[in-house]
């Protein structure tokens, strides 16, 4: 109504007249709409009217040429030649379509009558085998457009508006036949039904014999292995579904679901260190069945040599191959249901990553794509009658995921193995799943079933992500990695720059629309974000190497595009080994997808060093720094080897690459070095010699040697340092002996153990006595590593039976070979003190409140074992003067603790945990705040054993059980803790003091006030303050007890620039005092040493292998990686082998 009272005529005569509009009209619009854009089209094609003309009357039929000869052009071609638009454009054009259509498309381009039915597809998929049998017609399966059934149906529809129509206006009672047929007229029953003697192909065949589960305890364990490290990657299965159904025993009932079960508990085996998962020595062998090298030994011998190994591998086979044999009586002839595809997605994952054939994958992959067409699943359905319903809703779920892994398995397959996609994008057009994690699908209300709670990020964020990625590695191969280019020979240049400039452009965005939870962050909070962060980045990186592969400059093909292939993908490379050292140090586990990436980082660095060779702009900084990528690479393929077969093959392949550049590169390079600087070469390899003085570990990299050579043993016993001081539960920092291995090799290199350095007597009696004067005689460079190796003292708390140093359990958990302590009386003790927050501190109570199952599996000496089992504390203190802020330890150690299973921390007051105002955080200040607010993994009052740290506590005094602790707070000023007056006791059994270390103070150069060896700029210094020509220092022995192994290798990077800057570049301003010999002979060796050889108490690099071999046949005996010996036993050894 307007303002003068007078009614609007609001009717608008289109849309009269279009409700009025009868199927038939839009039809025939439709049609005129095609034709119009058909004629368009030809227009492009053809822009002159008169052979138009002709064209459509028939006078001709086909395009006239300049030259009917010549060969045919591209079409693509053919369109601009004819004067229409660019091939570059088009394609251009066709990858933003591509790229951006999924989740995407307008209502108004999809055909509503094309939509599956929701309500009868998920009706008719839940039908058991029985009642499919009686229903097995042909409009049960999924028919295209194409599709002669689709064009009866449009028939069918307009058969029934007639008679709709008739019976509407007519007066006459129209009667239906009664057929045994769902549409009634015309159909005999003889020719629409299953033939007797067909039945029994439509009928899945009995099994042989029933599916054998693991026990309740192994299962639950295996499907939690599962969804941890499974499912968190490709989210197939809804977990509490899953877990219901197997309570409800639907595995024990649906030989399918059965299957399925089986084979998430074989994927859950890889992960599991349960000798139950592994085969039986029966089956590891079965009849028939010989070793390759069978005629070397005896059958028997040689299968109890293979029988560790490949029990390793066997994890989870029985359980694939009951379901393997199950997947044999499945009848193609049936629809499949959804158990169906997750057996082929499970399947196919474990081929992947648990046996010797995972290219079988690829097949298995395209069968259950074949099967999810077969009934329709990769179509859009329409939610008339599905969004109400709880149980469709949920099965429509369920069906989206099964298929969308499906496709994501079959992209990634496809750009592994370089073949066509089972499934190109234009063919299915299904949802992408919804983003909401699994507990909350479920909800008494209607409106919150299947919503995320605002503000909290979803699991299922990444899998819509990856699906979005895969459309760019989809157009990627179906662009750059093309069979038969789609534009002339011409044109390829610039058409396939534009297209890795364009596939670059929808990257970058995809990397952008990541969002700030799923961005990579080596200290993630979310253990699972982590892991899908992890998985997104490095597919990101992997697609970037892949984009840009094909353009990386080779000898019989140079590059062709414009862009900086070589650099981009040598980044890339970086940052995938970035990605996957982080994800082991975090995880200590090796992602599926990471060995394939590294695989592929390491043959881009590869091919950068050897095009650098080729070009002549290689240098000794860069190969050192690309080898260093590939040694990584070679790391994180090792350590995925564990799991899987496959990766061993990949890791010999990638070693005989790093062979070959030893063999060809290498010595091009130390030649190239020998022309331009003929004087250094001669020093290397004639007058210089190079000892290492060292019971510390130590990496020098040196221009001597190879790169990163480590010299890292104990002069007393001739051991591995990383075997007598790390944490026997801390395998991976125990990875710097395949370091040792590697300079051992070296001919080069020499080593010499069993010796005790320096003028002081050795309290060693079996270590032969070696005074630095002779070392001096014999050497023209000599670096000091002796670090840091006795420990701090507090003055309140003087060594006695109820307070030892935190270094003496370390000498006896380890069992350092010269003389291990007494074991601590653990069997006595309740309660454990631990002065000092560093990371010993925490290894030394990991220690004490692990479990001897858990630490049976490394190194720890079963001497050490036994005490830990009658062990009977149950609660550690950790006590540090400082807050949470200024503690020591680092964030690894801390989230090891905090992830303890058999113990649990106790809460810390709120109070503690509060940053002073306006103080600015580091990472990791707010990360250790972080972990400390969410406390421990377990509960704490659910497990018998506890830990605390007691933060602002000094002690003060010790009597028998009573400690004295003074309260303390850190000066804002100074950042020192002082006291505040305030004291307390704790009742303990045994006070730990873990304070640091310091240097002998007996050696030569020792600083009393430093703690270490006097040096400037890594140079000794004499007490005089002059400097020691060509004598250095390096770790601890030089900075102190500060820092972790991998400050004290870049500590050693920098020694090692330092002396090749001494000789490059002598300074006349250091005031020198020359004590090394000058002109030494390499073949020499001090006297002491030498006649230590000839009376066999000198342990050279051959005898520690041979110690070596001997403690890890001892560990399989076992069951676990070592079992360490003392020195008489290792001595022994080495004299009978003598």
């Amino acid at each position: 109504m307007n303002a003068s009272g007078e009614v609007e005529c609001t009717f608008s005569e289109g849309e009269a007249t279009k409700a009025k509009k009868q199927p038939q009209q839009q039809y025939v619009e439709a049609l005129q709409e095609k034709v119009e854009r058909s004629e368009k089209l030809l227009e492009l094609l053809c822009p002159d009217a008169k052979i138009r003309e002709k064209l459509l009357s028939g006078e001709i039929e086909e395009l006239p040429t300049e030259d009917n000869t010549s060969a045919p052009k591209h079409p693509i071609t053919a369109i601009t030649d004819a004067g229409a638009v660019s091939p570059i454009d088009l394609t251009v054009a066709g990858i933003r379509v591509h790229v951006n259509r999924r989740g995407q498309d307008a209502d108004e381009f999809q055909d509503a009558e094309d939509l599956v039915d929701g309500k009868e597809f998920y009706v008719r998929l839940s039908l058991d085998a029985e009642e499919l049998e009686e229903s097995l017609l042909v409009q049960k399966r999924y028919l295209g457009k194409s599709s002669g059934w689709h064009l009866q149906r449009r028939i069918a529809e307009m058969k029934e508006m007639h008679r709709h129509n008739f019976e509407s206006n007519s007066n006459v009672i129209v009667t239906h036949p009664d057929t045994e047929t769902e549409s009634g007229y015309g159909r005999r029953p003889a020719y629409w039904k299953i033939q007797p003697w067909e039945m029994p192909l439509f009928r899945s065949r009995p099994i042989q014999q029933s599916l054998e589960f693991p026990e309740p305890d192994l299962l639950n364990t295996l499907v939690e292995h599962y969804f941890k490290h499974i499912n968190i990657e490709l989210p197939l299965l809804h977990r509490p579904t899953f877990e219901q159904d197997i309570a409800q025993g639907l595995h024990k009932q649906n030989a399918t679901f059965g299957a399925a079960v089986l084979l998430v508990c074989a994927m859950g085996s890889k992960y599991s260190d349960d000798p139950r998962v592994q085969l039986s020595d029966a089956d590891l062998f079965p009849d028939g069945d010989r070793p390759d090298d069978a005629n070397s030994e005896t059958d028997e011998e040689m299968r109890r040599r293979r029988r560790p190994f490949l029990a390793a591998y066997s994890r989870g086979w029985k359980y694939f191959r009951q379901a393997w044999d199950y997947q044999e009586s499945l009848s193609i002839f049936m629809p499949p249901t959804l158990h169906c595809l997750y057996f082929y997605c499970l399947a196919a994952q474990y081929l992947l990553q648990g046996t010797s054939s995972p290219q079988a994958a690829w097949l298995l992959v395209g069968i259950g794509i074949r099967l999810a067409q077969e009934v329709g699943a990769h179509r859009k359905r329409s939610s008339q009658g599905v969004s109400m319903d709880k149980d469709l809703l949920k099965a429509e779920e369920l069906w989206k995921r099964a298929c969308w892994v499906l496709i994501t398995m079959d992209r990634l397959l496809t750009s592994a193995t370089g073949r066509r996609s089972a499934l190109d994008d234009e063919d299915f057009d299904l949802d992408l799943p919804i983003e909401c994690d699994d507990e909350y699908w479920d909800n008494p209300v209607p409106e919150l079933r299947f919503k995320q709670p605002e503000g909290k990020p979803s699991l299922i964020t990444a899998f819509t992500l990856t699906i979005r990625f895969n459309q760019i590695l989809a157009v990627s191969m179906r662009t750059i990695y093309l069979v038969k280019p789609r534009v002339s020979k011409e044109l390829l240049h610039e058409w396939q720059d534009r297209v890795v400039s364009e596939i670059d452009s929808a990257l970058n965005k995809w990397l952008d629309d990541i969002p700030p939870y799923l961005r990579w962050d080596t200290e993630h909070p979310s253990e699972d974000f982590f892991v899908q962060s992890a998985h997104l980045h490095s597919t990101y990186y992997y697609l970037q190497i892949l984009v840009h592969r094909p353009f990386i400059p080779l000898p019989k093909k140079p590059s062709t595009a414009s862009s900086p292939s070589l650099a981009i993908c040598t980044n890339a490379a970086r940052k995938l080994i970035q990605i996957g050292l982080t994800f082991i140090d975090k995880m200590k586990d090796v992602p599926s997808y990471m060995p394939v990436s590294a695989n592929c980082a390491a043959v881009v660095l590869l091919l950068r060093i050897w095009e650098s060779q080729k070009s002549g702009a290689l240098t000794e900084q860069q190969y050192r720094k690309d080898m260093e990528g590939v040694e990584n690479c070679l790391k994180i393929v090792k350590m995925a080897e564990k799991k899987s077969l496959s990766c061993g093959k990949l890791w010999d392949i990638l070693s005989n690459l790093v062979v070959v550049n030893e063999t060809y590169v290498r010595p091009n390079l130390e030649n190239k070095n020998e022309k331009q600087d003929p004087a250094r070469t001669r020093n290397s390899q004639e007058s210089s010699k190079t000892t290492t003085v060292s019971p510390a570990p130590i990496y020098l990299p040196s221009p001597f040697t190879r790169p990163a050579v480590p010299l890292a043993a104990d002069p007393d016993t001739g051991l591995p340092l990383a075997e007598l001081y790390s944490a026997p539960d801390h395998p991976e920092v125990k990875n710097c002996t395949h370091k040792f291995d590697e300079a051992g090799a070296d001919p080069r290199v020499r080593f010499f153990g069993n010796v005790n350095l320096g003028e002081s007597l050795s309290p060693v009696e079996h270590a032969i006595q070696l005074p630095l004067s002779s070392i001096f005689s014999k050497y023209s460079h000599v670096v000091f590593a002796t670090g840091c190796t006795l420990p701090k003292l507090h003055s309140e708390l003087p060594p006695s039976a109820n307070c030892v140093p935190a270094l003496s359990l370390v000498h006896w958990y380890t069992q350092h070979p010269n003389a291990p302590p007494a074991p601590p009386p653990l069997d006595k003790l309740s309660h454990v003190s631990i002065i000092g927050n560093g990371n010993v501190s925490l290894d030394v109570a990991r220690m004490l409140l692990t479990g001897v199952d858990v630490l049976g599996k490394y190194d720890v000496p079963q001497p050490v074992l036994d005490v830990l089992a009658r062990s009977t504390v149950k609660h550690v203190s950790i006590i540090g003067r400082r807050g949470p802020l200024e503690a020591a330890f680092t964030m690894k150690e801390l989230r090891e603790m905090i992830n303890l299973p058999e113990a649990s921390m106790v809460p810390l007051d709120s109070h503690i945990l509060q940053p002073p105002e306006g103080l600015a955080l580091t990472r990791q200040q707010t990360r250790v705040l972080q972990l400390l607010s969410k406390g421990s993994k377990n509960t704490f009052g659910t497990t018998k054993k506890t830990w605390s740290l007691d933060f602002y506590r000094s002690p003060i005094g010790l009597q028998q059980n009573q400690l004295s602790i003074g309260h303390t707070m850190v000066d804002p000023k100074t950042q020192r803790a002082v006291p505040t007056g305030e004291t307390s006791t704790i009742a303990t059994d045994l006070v730990v003091t873990s304070l640091g270390f310091h240097g002998e103070p007996t050696a030569s150069y020792y600083d009393p006030g430093l703690g270490h060896l006097r040096t400037l700029n890594n140079r000794i210094i004499t007490p005089h303050g002059n400097t020691l020509k060509n004598v250095y220092a390096s770790g601890w022995a030089s900075t102190g007890a500060r820092g972790v192994l991998a400050s004290t290798m870049m500590n050693a990077y920098d020694v090692t620039e330092t002396i090749v800057n001494d000789y490059l570049n002598p300074s006349s301003e250091l005031v020198t005092e020359q004590v090394l010999n000058t002109e030494p002979s390499l073949d020499e060796i001090p006297e002491e040493v030498q006649k230590g050889i000839e009376e066999k108490n000198v342990v050279q690099y051959p005898d520690w292998k041979r110690i070596d071999a001997e403690e890890i046949r001892r560990g399989e005996v076992l069951g676990k990686e070592r079992e360490r010996m003392h020195w008489d036993g290792a001595r022994a050894l080495l004299h009978h082998q003598a």
